[in-house]
């Protein structure tokens, strides 16, 4: 990844051991990291970059070998079959392209699942990668299942690795830790680099998690857009967003449990916004596991469901409090 490295005269593609360099590399001011996979809340990383691979002029500049990086019994391949034979492969790739915004500004976009192997060498090799870009500001994005409604617009929280970059105010209450993603990751290293970096966490209702969420992809897009100048297309995202928000509607009509919890999530979504939009640290933990996010869902919905029935039992004060549900009634 060395200066001298860059400017050489050699044939491309040129394969520096655990990257393979495509081409020489340009200058892109904005560096943006989209890393995730289908299997990720709402698909949103994923949705995103394929949006902006698939709507802007793209170009190959830098291929990760995968097999440094990747945990194949987690993110495999994906073969296809027609009738009786395999016709297509398609490898696991994490890859950097050169983009060109609506107006012809140039910006790099690093996308692809996130590494499972080889942390630390990855991010040292996307530092490098930034540095040799040029970029002045990087910008990550990620998503985590948090109790929010989808009727109302994509909350999304912002945080950057110096002051003076417009991160939210006390997103955390003081000093908390949690497991680390590639995305807070790399905007660690970006700062211990002197990188400018930002990061865009947005809420995807707990309730559609393993589903796509394209409302926070293009919410997303929108926030990059607002903090670079760039003129990101949004592309179907929008349409899809409506056909998504219709679906969901659909889904839960008539089940009124889940009306009741969704009035309760509206009404703490406003409160909270009217409140100054300020999420909890609980909202910002990094993205759990399918388990973990199922678990989730049926601890709140369990807790929910008491604290309905406590509610509807002190209105009509059937029960003292000193009353408990496991103490047998006195008919002495």
């Amino acid at each position: 990844m060395s200066e001298h490295g860059r400017r050489a005269k050699s044939d491309y593609p040129r394969n520096d051991g655990a990257v393979i360099r495509h081409r020489e590399v340009p200058h892109a001011p904005i560096f943006i990291h989209a890393m995730g996979s289908r299997s990720e809340p709402g698909e949103t990383n994923y949705l995103l970059a394929q949006n902006l691979v698939g709507s802007l002029h793209t170009e190959r500049v830098f291929t990760f070998d995968s097999d440094q990086f990747i945990n194949y019994s987690s993110q495999r391949p994906i073969i296809t079959m027609e009738r009786n034979r395999f016709v297509d492969y398609q490898p696991v790739e994490i890859a950097v392209d050169l983009l060109r915004d609506d107006e012809g500004r140039e910006l790099a976009l690093l996308h692809g699942p996130e590494p499972s192997l080889g942390w630390e060498a990855f991010a040292e090799h996307v530092v490098q990668i930034v540095k040799e870009l040029g970029s002045d500001l990087a910008i990550g994005v990620h998503a985590v299942p948090m109790t929010v409604p989808h009727t109302r617009p994509v909350q999304v929280v912002k945080h950057a690795n110096r002051d003076g970059l417009g991160a939210d105010d006390d997103i955390v209450d003081g000093s908390v830790q949690w497991a680390a993603s590639m995305a807070s990751t790399l905007e660690y290293k970006f700062g211990q680099a002197g990188i400018d970096a930002i990061g865009f966490g947005a809420g995807i209702p707990f309730y559609i998690a393993q589903s796509s969420y394209p409302q926070a992809a293009a919410e997303l897009i929108r926030r990059i857009s607002e903090v670079s100048g760039l003129a990101l297309p949004l592309g179907d995202l929008e349409a899809a967003s409506l056909q998504v928000s219709a679906a969901i509607d659909t889904e839960l009509e008539g089940d009124q449990r889940m009306e009741q919890m969704l009035a309760w999530m509206e009404k703490s979504y406003d409160d909270r916004i009217e409140d100054g939009g300020q999420p909890n640290h609980s909202e910002l933990t990094d993205v759990p596991s399918a388990e973990e996010i199922g678990a989730a869902a049926e601890a709140f919905l369990a807790d929910f469901v008491t604290q309905q029935r406590a509610a509807e039992e002190g209105n009509r004060g059937e029960l003292p409090e000193s009353r408990r549900d496991d103490e047998p009634e006195d008919h002495s």
